[in-house]
């Protein structure tokens, strides 16, 4: 429930009023009642000094004689009238024995009638009472003092008591002494501030009706009005221009004032809102488009297996889209094609740059381009048409599953990472960003590397190693390799390494892409050492048929390997054979390696008598081309290397 400001203020008033009469009834009880102790006090003294001189100036002896004496009568009577004049309540003649501690009265009147007749019986004339002797009226025996006034409860109750001696020729023959009632003082004390209480109470009444006036017609009306004012604006969403009169000549006004001017302001926001909207919507549905088209070409998210490989990969875009990509598939001819991108800049033009890029490499190395020949033929395309000088770094490679061969290149890309037994960096060229400089010295060069059987080379955008934590810290190169160390498989790899920059994080927001993509190498090939002797073709055999079996097929098989190796013992000079053999998805691959004499068998022809074709030899080379699928041949580091692939899905030709 809301409070009214009126109501608030009267009750602070009220309050006010309270503690302020309070204040002052405090402070004119404690100074009315000093005033009418003073008075009082006045009062009775000279009522006690004029009975004193009364008394003295008649024949003491006379007086105390009898009570019916003439002289007595009189001189009670004046007692009385002095009692009544001044005030008092009693007053009493008394002769003081302080040997025995009692007083004879020698005359009590009271200003009441009745209760004088009472004290003129119990203290008449003779009448002697216990009394003993106040410092005071010591004092005043004494000469010290000559009057002296004290406060006393007695038989008649509580008191203001004033004394004065009687002198009769230079010596105190008596005292008198007058009584004040305190209930008299208390009471014209209460009085006298009640008095003052009351003026006090209605002038601040009259304040407080006069403040609450003026209070509600300066204040509380205006900022009703406006309060009012206030709410139609936000009912009507701004659109009321009407003005508001409040004309207080103080702050209220200046906040109309304000509140008009801010009004016209938010109008005006109003509008410019509506229209940011209504293109920020459009933005938006725009940045929902390109999403999903990215998402459609660059997948959050991609995992496959094969019997020899698995893939596992990852993008996150710092926005709705990014410039960071990857692409991964497989060629007509079962190769592997394994590309990680980062587009310089962000937001629509980098993915816009990103999806030409992606593409065109993807279209070229599909069509058999080497890595190196697609990333030259992109950074040729791109040079030529790019308006806004944009450029990326890309890791392009081709993925051989049959004997773990990767051949890459690398056009400015960050190093892979490779997991296994030594978990390490690969050392790579680094090349130049494509988009940048088309000249020949600019050239992209192919490579090559072999994964050994359960490694994992992990390729990523500098988004993982540029991650920032709440201490100002790069994740780094050192805690990227920790993180993936362990890893078994490719997906494995990839969460690790997602752990890991998430902790480091702790919540701080990505400033960069984040693209990463592993490839497993399973591998399921058995490596033999043959020395260049017949007696090593037992061994070769059993290890052959051993893996494709004793089937006419497996037979054939066999004895195309039989002809390699013999060809190789007798003509090659090479000290050690090392044959790979590895079946996979209905194929069976050999991998004969010899540091002999350099010999390419796929472009000899037949007739040639050459080599391969000496003596028993001739039928060799035909024979083997007759059985196997496909042959390669290449010549690395001084070494031949022969690769024949055979069919495990027919029965030989």
């Amino acid at each position: 429930m809301k409070k009214s400001i009126l109501k608030e203020t009267i009750i602070i008033f009220c309050l006010a009023v309270i503690i302020a009469s309070t204040a002052a009834a405090i402070f004119s009880f404690i100074y009315n009642a000093d005033i009418v102790e003073k008075n009082a006090g006045k009062l009775a003294y000279a009522g006690a000094a004029l009975a004193a001189d009364t008394v003295e100036n008649v024949n003491y002896d006379e007086l105390t004689k009898s009570e019916s004496s003439a002289l007595y009568s009189q001189i009670r009577k004046e007692m009385k009238n002095i009692c009544k004049d001044f005030e008092l309540e009693y007053l009493y003649i008394y002769e003081p024995e302080p040997e025995t501690e009692s007083a004879r009265f020698i005359m009590t009147v009271a200003s009441d009638d009745e209760e004088d007749k009472t004290v003129k019986e119990e203290r008449g004339l003779g009448k002697v009472v216990k009394h003993k002797l106040t410092e005071q009226e010591k004092n005043i025996l004494q000469g010290t003092e000559n009057k002296s006034a004290r406060s006393e409860k007695n038989s008649y109750g509580n008191v203001y008591t004033w004394t004065c001696p009687i002198y009769q020729d230079g010596k105190i023959i008596a005292l008198v002494s007058c009584d004040y009632s305190t209930n008299i003082l208390l009471s014209r004390t209460v009085v006298g501030s009640a008095v003052i209480i009351l003026l006090m109470v209605c002038v601040l009444i009259i304040a407080m009706l006069i403040a609450v006036v003026a209070i509600r017609k300066k204040v509380l009306l205006p900022i009703k009005k406006l309060s009012e004012y206030m709410n139609s604006f936000i009912t009507d969403n701004g659109i009321d221009c009407s003005s508001i009169d409040i004309c207080t000549d103080n702050e209220i006004e200046k906040m109309a004032d304000a509140f008009m001017s801010m009004r016209r302001d938010i109008k005006g926001y109003i509008e410019n809102i509506k229209v940011l909207t209504a293109a920020r919507a459009r933005e938006d549905a725009e940045f929902d488009i390109a999403q999903r088209i990215q998402n459609g070409i660059v997948p959050e998210k991609t995992a496959f297996s094969e019997n020899t490989y698995d893939i596992f990969a990852v993008a996150k875009p710092t926005r709705n889209v990014g410039g960071d990509f990857y692409d991964c598939f497989v060629t007509k001819d079962g190769k592997l094609c394994l590309v990680t991108g980062d587009v310089s800049g962000k937001s629509i033009s980098a993915a816009m740059f990103m999806v030409m890029t992606r593409t065109m490499i993807h279209d070229r190395m599909n069509n058999g381009y080497s890595p190196a020949a697609a990333l030259n033929s992109v950074n040729h395309n791109l040079c030529v048409s790019n308006p806004e000088g944009m450029f990326a770094t890309v890791f392009a490679a081709v993925f051989d599953p049959d004997n773990g061969e990767l051949i890459f290149a690398n056009a400015g890309h960050t190093e892979p990472v490779i997991t296994g037994t030594n978990t390490r960096f690969a050392k790579i060229d680094s090349g130049i960003a494509i988009g940048l400089f088309d000249d020949s010295e600019s050239d992209i060069k192919d490579d090559r590397m072999r994964l050994n059987d359960g490694e994992i080379i992990i390729i990523y955008t500098d988004g993982v190693t540029d991650i920032v934590n709440g201490n100002k810290e790069f994740f780094g190169k050192n805690r990227l390799l920790e993180a993936v160390r362990s890893s078994k498989n490719a997906k494995e790899s990839i969460t690790s390494l997602n752990k890991a920059t998430m902790e480091f994080a702790k919540g701080e927001e990505l400033f960069d892409d984040y693209t990463v993509l592993a490839l497993h190498y399973k591998g399921n090939s058995t490596r033999i050492s043959l020395a260049p002797t017949e007696n090593s073709l037992s061994e070769l055999k059993d290890t052959v048929l051993g893996i494709v079996g004793k089937t006419p097929n497996g037979k054939k098989i066999y004895l195309a390997c039989e002809e390699v190796f013999i060809n190789i013992l007798t003509y090659s000079g090479t000290d050690t054979i090392e044959v790979e053999l590895r079946k996979n998805n209905g194929t069976f691959v050999t991998v004969f390696t010899d540091s002999g004499v350099s010999f390419n068998p796929v472009s000899a022809g037949t007739e040639k008598k050459d080599f391969y074709e000496l003596q028993n030899g001739g039928m060799g080379l035909s024979l083997i081309k007759q059985i196997a699928e496909n042959m390669y041949y290449k010549r690395e580091d001084n070494k031949n290397i022969l690769t024949l692939k055979f069919s495990l899905e027919k029965d030989g030709k």
